[in-house]
């Protein structure tokens, strides 16, 4: 026998509470907005970089910031493609419900993400910013990823509980699950309400 919960709508939880499973799909979309803009903004600014006589300075002589600037950029770009390519796949496996596949989608982008945020620290300490701005929105994008997670493992803890799930019912939005436990009333959102599955 197995209880699963629909809690009442609260501002402590992702979405607040409420359809996770299109949140999920909408921020799979927003990701992949946000990496092609952050690749945008990125190569607007290494063009930049490349035109300072510092930078071209560094490239004679070999500097070793030269090419922690190089081994920075790439791996900014290969972290932004990743997230692009799972993002789809995320979209994916959030409608069908795919545990697996959203745990797959998390844990990869999880450990890079740990990868980025040092790169940006190691980045700022050493190397140094030309342009504050970029830093800013770079900075942001490390903490719009926060959220980003916190959604999509909020999302994989509710499928992963939901685990007897009837296969059809995988197919179905967290709305119409709803609707087909609770009924098309509403007027029940705010209670706390317990549902049990014998098998």
């Amino acid at each position: 026998m197995a209880r699963i919960k629909n809690e009442s709508m609260t501002i402590s939880k992702p979405c607040m509470g409420l359809f996770l499973q299109g949140g999920v799909k909408a921020l799979s979309v927003v990701e992949a907005g946000v990496d092609v803009l952050l690749m945008i903004v990125g190569t607007i600014a290494i063009f930049l970089v490349i035109l300072r006589t510092e930078f071209q300075n560094e490239m004679e002589a070999g500097s070793w910031k030269f090419y922690a600037r190089i081994i920075s950029w790439g791996y900014s770009y290969f972290y932004a493609f990743t997230c692009i390519t799972l993002s789809h796949r995320l979209f994916s496996y959030a409608s069908q419900r795919n545990t697996r596949g959203v745990y797959f989608c998390i844990t990869i982008p999880g450990i890079m993400h740990i990868g980025c945020i040092l790169n940006f620290g190691l980045y700022t300490v050493f190397v140094k910013w030309s342009q504050p701005a970029v830093m800013t929105a770079f900075l942001g994008y490390i903490f719009y990823k926060f959220y980003f997670f916190w959604v999509t493992i909020s999302y994989f803890r509710d499928i992963n509980r939901s685990g007897l799930l009837n296969p059809a019912l995988r197919q179905l939005s967290d709305e119409e699950i709803e609707e087909f436990y609770y009924g098309s009333n509403p007027s029940e959102g705010s209670d706390k309400v317990s549902f049990i599955w014998e098998h």
